[in-house]
């Protein structure tokens, strides 16, 4: 809706005003009366706000135009809402998008299992993915695997360390599922140790993530790049570039003109820096995708300058790497924050959280603020079989349609759309809610936003209840009961759908 009024007022300001300048469209106060409200006429006269209001009127689709400084607001004809609503049905054609995109998440170190940030970029980076490709894209997403250096190492001394029953070095690892691999190694050496516990960890990462239905394209090695030479490889193209210097034993690229100061390559002891197989694997994926997005915690955000610089050198557009930071997020219970430590027995982890409230919870949950807002998990509230708990809200509303369609005895797949002429000015803040939908998943794509349909959809829910509860639905009337269950069948419809990108269940019973 806000798309197609948009193009109807550019094109009159562009045709009767000269005016191809940026102007907005955004729902209009409900003092006004109206539905929507434009700032495109903010810089006109007296005579040009008439004309222009003139003009919009001559459209025929709108019942009121009123001019409050700075804006216009626009109350919509009942006729237009419907004939909008009447597009839902319609079967359009999906348009194919050139650019392929490569979506990096989780990307979790193989040395423990997943924790509740853990889970947010999955929830982030897996809804992204799902409403990137019904927009068209090509999208691979992609797991990271740091399966190298010194956390590696280290992992591999914490489980020798278990195994023979010593100390485990500062800084290592330990928990249970260190303990099983450790008594699972018998007389491996150090390398098929490194080996077999990533392996280990990587697939109970795997089974975590498929719990709440993440899963991947491809699993990229770090390892491989090394294997592959292709760390090498950057470094020699780096110096080519002449981005590249000495300084004390080390190697140094050239980025303090995006970042704090320069950063090192190549350490003195010849090992190479996590920065530089970074590089090497920005590389590789510009040779897979036009467009990168990468979603990292918050604490990685002094990262991005520098891996943004380092591309540019390397001859690609720094525009076309998207990043995306997720704040932490605090579990609750009730108006208690836990206290993640392993000692007091508060430490939850991932798996722990999805099976305590359950896949549906933890992806709405997860996906319901902006990425880079903190946010408070609350489990008890994510238990609730009640209207306070947002994802049972939402799913009953679509159970709650369902159930209708069983009292009229008829499947809404096989109901004909008809009467919609009927349906009266009750259904207005339902119609235009309903309209809506595709701009909700417009600005998904344009913003690398997932949260909006989280947004969108419990907002058509709250109408949707607010309806049912005031007006029934089947009623002595045959056309007025056939213009309704249309009506629903069109919410129905998007809600399904909506659910399915948030990767939800729709239940029909409840």
């Amino acid at each position: 809706m806000y798309g197609k009024l948009k193009n109807l007022i550019g094109k009159i300001l562009a045709e009767k005003f000269a005016f191809d300048g940026f102007f907005q469209v955004s729902p209009a106060p409900k003092f006004t009366g109206c539905d929507y409200a434009t700032n495109a006429g903010r810089k006109f006269d007296e005579n040009q706000l008439q004309a222009f209001r003139e003009e919009l009127l001559k459209t025929g689709i709108f019942e009121k135009v009123k001019f409050i400084p700075p804006f216009t607001n626009l109350k919509l004809k009942m006729d237009f809402l419907r004939n909008s609503f009447s597009e839902i049905f319609e079967e359009k054609p999906k348009t194919k998008r050139k650019e392929k995109i490569l979506i990096e998440f989780v990307s979790a170190n193989p040395t423990g299992l997943l924790h509740i940030g853990h889970l947010r970029g999955a929830v982030i980076g897996d809804t992204l993915s799902r409403i990137l490709k019904e927009s068209g894209f090509d999208v691979i997403k992609e797991y990271y695997v740091n399966d190298r250096g010194r956390q590696i190492d280290l992992l591999t001394q914490s489980i020798l360390a278990i195994k023979n029953k010593k100390p485990v070095p500062e800084g290592g690892y330990q928990g249970k599922e260190i303990e099983e691999i450790a008594e699972k190694i018998k007389d491996k050496s150090g390398e098929e140790i490194k080996e077999f516990a990533v392996a280990c960890l990587l697939d109970e990462i795997k089974k975590d993530l498929k719990k709440i239905d993440v899963e991947f394209d491809s699993f990229f090695s770090e390892k491989k790049l090394y294997e592959d030479k292709k760390v090498d490889e950057i470094l020699e193209i780096l110096k080519k570039k002449n981005a590249v210097f000495e300084k004390e034993g080390a190697l140094w690229l050239d980025v303090k003109e995006a970042d704090e100061k320069d950063r090192v390559l190549v350490k003195s002891d010849r090992s190479a820096t996590y920065f530089l197989s970074d590089i090497a694997y920005h590389y590789d994926k510009f040779k897979r995708a036009q467009i990168l997005i990468n979603i990292w915690g918050a604490d990685h955000h002094g990262y991005v300058a520098r891996v943004k610089k380092a591309i540019s050198i390397l001859g690609f557009n720094p525009e076309n790497l998207k990043v995306i930071l997720y704040q932490i997020v605090r579990l609750k219970r009730g108006n208690e924050v836990l206290k993640m430590s392993k000692r007091d027995g508060t430490y939850l982890l991932a798996r722990d959280v999805i099976d305590e409230v359950g896949r549906d919870a933890v992806r709405f949950f997860l996906i319901s603020r902006k990425a880079d807002a903190q946010f408070d998990f609350d489990l008890e509230l994510a238990k609730k079989k009640t209207n306070q708990n947002p994802v049972f809200y939402l799913q009953y509303a679509h159970a709650r349609i369902c159930s209708v369609f069983e009292k009229a005895k008829t499947k809404s797949e096989d109901f004909e759309v008809k009467n919609l002429n009927l349906l009266g000015e009750e259904t207005r803040e339902l119609l235009k809610k309903a309209c809506e939908f595709e701009d909700v998943l417009k600005n998904c794509v344009e913003d690398f936003s997932p949260h909006y349909l989280t947004v969108y959809l419990s907002e058509l829910a709250t109408l949707f209840h607010n309806f049912y509860e005031k007006t029934r639905v089947i009623t002595d009337d045959i056309e007025v009961t056939s213009a309704r269950l249309s009506l629903l069948k069109g919410i129905l419809q998007i809600l399904r759908r909506g659910l399915n990108l948030l990767g939800i269940s729709a239940p029909e019973k409840m």
